[in-house]
């Protein structure tokens, strides 16, 4: 099925799922609990690694009656999928008939997903729910700065009917190149990842360009620190909103024009958050679990994503009754290992060394639990780079056991999986 066939069956999806948002909670826990039940009955009779499980327990989840029953299911990690791969894969849908994309490989292990056609068209009408939340209108122009691997195959027609009014920037340019095509195109939204958009926010702040103006900033991919987000929104002038999604799994959740969280798209996955087990409190950080509703062709039951976050019980003022996401803190290889046992998120590291008017980009890399290697790209704009300044703020922030090493460097490259890492973690230890 081709975009240009998917793209209006998808704005017509987005139609019939517009009024998902505005349902009470219990509706939705209803909603939630017959797509699982319909996903169970799919991949016991379709995905061989599932028909395994239900082998081994033929009663298996015979009668699902809560959403709590789905915890009976093991958790997926990416090491499990890789491994297993041909066996998760639908033998009801032709792969042949899918799209494919390789996920970054961010924990050292890419994958290749599969999309079917159906799928496609949910992931449109999902992107076309949450623009219109956040005020985008069809006629906005746009500018989607990523991996020039990603960008869609388009043929002139497709391009003259569906694209005319986006544009596709690689990720990998030079940022000083990137502000000069922005300026030329001035787009109504841009959407990129955090690190890219911090880049091209500092050339505008220094060289006062005022010929960028857009209305919205979308930012994904990468966790946003709120120094980020302040230096990103005083260059640009407008808010930005963040979304969280996978290549194995998108559409996960969103941020609203109240920026109290990220709604969970609960008509597309139903996530968890879980800590040795067992379901995390509200405001309480745990490993992200999400099982996918709407890809047949590879279904993902408690997939392990490999981030952390936690949930809020509180409302959002904007009436929506989908669930929060408090706040998402990265990978689970991106944490720090003190040597007083402790495991702490970088980011009270990272938001003390941007405090330091003279660190224009840095990088934390983890050699030992008693030593960390800091690459700082130094901001000549401001006061004389201070190593010793540096140390201290890191010793102030994580202790006094620690040894920090201070490498001035010119630039900081992307990893191999074409993500920028603020961290860099050599030690091998698990998040519970």
């Amino acid at each position: 099925m081709n975009r240009w066939i998917q793209r209006p069956l998808g704005f017509l999806l987005f139609l019939k799922l517009y009024s998902n948002q505005w349902k009470s909670y219990s509706q939705l826990r209803q909603l939630q609990l017959k797509k699982i039940v319909r996903l169970i009955r799919y991949v016991k009779k379709n995905v061989p690694f599932y028909q395994q499980i239900f082998e081994k327990e033929p009663t298996f989840l015979e009668n699902f009656h809560s959403l709590t029953e789905i915890k009976k299911f093991p958790i997926i990690t990416k090491s499990i999928l890789n491994k297993n791969y041909e066996n998760f894969i639908s033998r009801r849908i032709d792969p042949h008939s899918c799209a494919k994309l390789n996920s970054s490989g961010s924990t050292g292990e890419p994958t290749t997903m599969l999309y079917d056609p159906i799928h496609q068209i949910f992931n449109f009408a999902f992107d076309y729910r949450y623009k219109h939340a956040i005020g985008v209108k069809f006629r906005y122009n746009q500018a989607i700065i990523e991996d020039s691997s990603y960008f869609p195959k388009i043929n002139s027609i497709t391009k003259h009917i569906l694209y005319s009014r986006t544009f596709y920037l690689s990720v990998f340019q030079d940022p000083s190149l990137l502000v000069q095509q922005l300026q030329r195109l001035n787009p109504a939204i841009i959407a990129g990842p955090p690190s890219i958009m911090e880049a091209i926010a500092r050339i505008i702040l220094e060289n006062r360009i005022r010929k960028i103006t857009p209305r919205k900033i979308i930012c994904s991919n990468e966790v946003l620190d709120y120094k980020a987000r302040e230096l990103i929104e005083e260059a640009f002038h407008t808010k930005i909103f963040e979304t969280y999604g996978l290549t194995e799994i998108p559409h996960v959740a969103w941020e609203c024009n109240f920026h109290t969280g990220f709604h969970i798209n609960v008509d597309n996955v139903l996530l968890e958050i879980v800590k040795n087990g067992k379901d995390c409190a509200p405001h309480e950080i745990g490993r992200i679990i999400i099982t996918s509703f709407n890809n047949k062709v590879i279904p993902l039951i408690r997939y392990d994503t490999g981030d952390l976050g936690c949930l809020t019980d509180e409302k959002c003022p904007c009436g929506r009754n989908f669930p929060l996401i408090e706040k998402i803190y990265g990978r689970t290889n991106d944490l720090l290992h003190l040597p007083n046992g402790k495991i702490t998120h970088p980011w009270i590291l990272i938001n003390a060394l941007k405090t330091l008017s003279f660190v224009k980009q840095l990088q934390i890399i983890q050699e030992k639990e008693d030593l960390m290697v800091i690459k700082i790209v130094e901001n000549h704009a401001a006061n004389s780079f201070n190593e010793t300044l540096i140390i201290n703020t890191c010793k102030k922030t994580l202790g006094d056991e620690i040894n920090f090493r201070i490498k001035k460097v010119s630039r900081i490259d992307r990893g191999k999986d074409r993500k920028f890492h603020v961290v860099i973690s050599k030690l091998h230890q698990k998040y519970p």
